[in-house]
């Protein structure tokens, strides 16, 4: 086996652009000092030795054979960048995403994975989402009864489960760098241990095809977005969903970008696994088209911290709406709560929207961001939101016993220093978000009131608890637009009889707090989100809003 090095771009060896393949796998945890390693020719580094628990040199011999495929050309990392000199390394890092879209045909080595088990866990991944699918064309008709519905499903869902136990248990599925590499490829093939292709049912017809990786991704989030409803009444239906989401295929797709759903493949990152703290932003920035940290300058040495102050910037500057999309799940050091860290993570909402429009802009001067925009003081959007209800102006659905759904707010407040630094999980951390939970569940007292006799105890109580200063020294500055998916249920004598689903217009703002004399810039400490009504109320809503720009932290 020989490496063919680049002497000019474009030409390798004696071609010139050669259609070439790709494989994606994972091997850093498992490189060892000792032991035969893979002979490669052409190269001046030395080939890692790893540990054959995890595969053998025969076995990375016969992959290679098969994923180079009739060209015979195959990109792997191993054997085409420099492992010793850090400088050649980190410029290579920085052409991931060229060399992964590039290639003619990618492939995903499952090495701890026999074909016939993992095929299997495939088709059964597969079939629960075509039937999740059918049963929500179904929801639509009020003979849905969801409790015949569940009697299916929940058995269906633990057998699943342990598929997919089986299945993520490859450490392909554990990587941060294959995450990476997952996002940057259009069409990727699954390849078993032994080098043979997984295969399941086709959709359309019955024959077997090659299973590609959009269809673990599609149907994990088809599942996720059918099921989620019903999570919390099965512990085997809200255990698959959690275990979907530990292996990231419910956060990304194919064609990823930072105008959309950018704090996803974040979110994702924060479950897989890295050998160097600084590969958090390494492995993932070639997916939102950055080069940073050493990448970008060679020779230069970078602090995690940093890489997340150059990584946050160049996301706020691109897609500052979608940038702030998440909530800190430990407190962020004073100064740094603008931008992502590695204990970020995205509310659900927000994995449910769609359609951003940025409606701000966040520039920076030294590091220092600066937001220019509109602002509405937060005490102001409180009266308009009880207004909402006032008005009956939003798309209320009535519930059982004569319970109304409320005017859509979702507020998710960052981590806030504790005496220990245990992070926190969103469920725990202070929150008020009625977009999916059912009327009944809401602390309010007011739900069995017709919409304009509702009052706003809920979010009063939530506000007076969670707050730590009084409502007049908080703001929202505005970042843009969009849609998500709405859920609510309908019951019937006491049944539950199935979810239901609708698209609401909501509009996305930074809560902040004032300076004072300790921060001169106006700081963050969470996200909200709200319904933005519809006739007389659209309006009422645009007056809210004055120009706004200042330095924010």
């Amino acid at each position: 086996m020989t490496s063919l090095e680049r002497t000019v771009e474009g030409v390798y060896g004696d071609s010139r652009d050669p259609t070439y393949n790709a494989i994606s796998y994972t091997w850093g945890r498992f490189a060892t000092n000792h032991g035969p390693a893979l002979k490669v020719n052409g190269i001046t580094w030395s080939i890692p030795s790893i540990k054959p628990n995890h595969f053998s040199v025969g076995a990375f011999h016969e992959i290679l054979k098969k994923a180079a495929g009739t060209n015979g050309l195959v990109w792997v990392d191993i054997a085409c960048i420099d492992q010793e000199n850090i400088d050649i390394k980190m410029d290579e890092i920085g052409k991931q995403a060229d060399i992964f879209s590039q290639a003619s045909q990618v492939y995903i080595w499952l090495s701890s994975q026999d074909v016939a088990e993992a095929s299997t866990s495939l088709q059964a991944l597969q079939d629960l989402s075509m039937r999740v699918e059918q049963i929500e064309i179904r929801e639509s008709s009020f003979e849905f009864n969801d409790v015949a519905f569940l009697q299916h499903i929940i058995p269906a869902s633990s057998n699943l489960h342990g598929h997919l136990l089986s299945l993520f248990s490859d450490p392909w599925f554990s990587s941060l760098w294959t995450l990476q590499e997952a996002c940057l490829c259009d069409e990727a093939h699954f390849l078993a241990k032994d080098a043979q292709v997984l295969m399941i049912q086709n959709r359309e017809v019955l024959e077997k095809r090659a299973a590609a990786l959009d269809d673990p991704v599609l149907d994990c989030q088809q599942i996720k977005m059918a099921l989620s409803a019903y999570a919390e009444t099965s512990q085997a239906i809200q255990d698959l969903i959690t275990l979907i989401d530990r292996s990231g295929l419910s956060y990304f797709h194919q064609g990823f970008n930072t105008d959309r759903n950018s704090m996803l493949l974040y979110s994702a990152a924060n479950h897989r696994t890295c050998s160097e703290p600084l590969d958090r932003i390494y492995g993932i920035m070639q997916v939102y088209g950055f080069k940073l940290g050493a990448s970008s300058k060679p020779g230069g040495r970078f602090t995690l911290a940093e890489l997340e102050d150059q990584f946050g910037e160049a996301l706020n500057r691109t897609a500052p709406m979608t940038a702030q999309t998440h909530v800190h799940t430990i407190s962020p050091t004073l100064g740094s709560a603008w931008r992502p860290s590695s204990s970020s993570m995205m509310p659900e909402i927000y994995y449910m929207s769609r359609r951003y429009i940025t409606m701000c802009a966040i520039t920076f001067t030294n590091g220092r961001p600066f937001f220019k925009g509109k602002s509405c003081p937060l005490d102001t959007l409180q009266s308009f939101w009880l207004q909402g209800n006032a008005l009956n102006e939003s798309l209320y659905h009535r519930l059982d016993d004569g319970i109304w759904q409320h005017y859509l707010i979702s507020i998710h407040l960052d981590a806030v220093p504790q005496k220990d630094t245990q992070q926190s999980s969103l469920t725990t951390l202070p929150q008020f978000d009625n977009s999916r939970a059912p009327a009944r569940s809401c602390p309010c007292t007011s739900c069995a009131q017709r919409p304009e006799e509702q009052k706003d105890d809920g979010l009063a109580m939530f506000l007076a608890a969670s707050l730590p200063g009084p409502i007049a020294d908080y703001s929202v500055l505005l970042l843009g637009s969009g849609t998500i998916t709405r859920f609510t249920r309908f019951s019937e004598d006491g049944e539950q009889r199935g979810s239901r689903s609708y698209t609401v217009a909501i509009r996305s703002g930074i809560l902040v707090v004032k300076p004072d004399s300790t921060v001169k810039a106006w700081r963050r400490v969470g996200i909200v989100s709200w319904e933005t009504g519809r006739g007389h109320l659209e309006p009422v809503h645009e007056a809210l809003w004055e120009d706004f720009e200042g330095d924010i932290c």
